[in-house]
């Protein structure tokens, strides 16, 4: 995958919009995952979107399309380069992140 680029979109071939997120505590493995998830996405052609700062990013609106070269470089680092935190939502965040979901036209899959 280093040297890769992603594959073209066939035609009608679905493209979702899906997004990535860390949560909890920082750990080694967070950026390497999210940088496979983030090329495999983008190589199956769909339009990938990275959450900073995990739920408190997610209920501020904290999203961003992640490109190919976003992640250059992410495995050999430590830490969570999207960032995280251990906040956990509560009733009132709910409404927030729903709303960014949908502005966001993030899909489930």
């Amino acid at each position: 995958m280093l040297r890769a680029l992603p594959h073209p979109v066939g035609p009608g071939q679905e493209r979702l919009r899906l997004a990535i997120m860390n949560s909890g505590a920082p750990s080694p493995g967070m950026n390497t995952a999210v940088r496979v998830a983030t090329r495999f996405g983008l190589d199956m052609g769909h339009v990938m979107l990275g959450i900073k700062n995990g739920f408190e990013g997610f209920i501020r609106g904290e999203i961003e399309e992640m490109h190919w070269m976003s992640v250059h470089g992410w495995a050999s680092r430590g830490g969570a380069e999207l960032g995280t935190n251990r906040k956990v939502p509560n009733e009132s965040d709910y409404y927030k992140i729903a709303r960014n979901i949908e502005e966001h036209q993030i899909q489930d899959y």
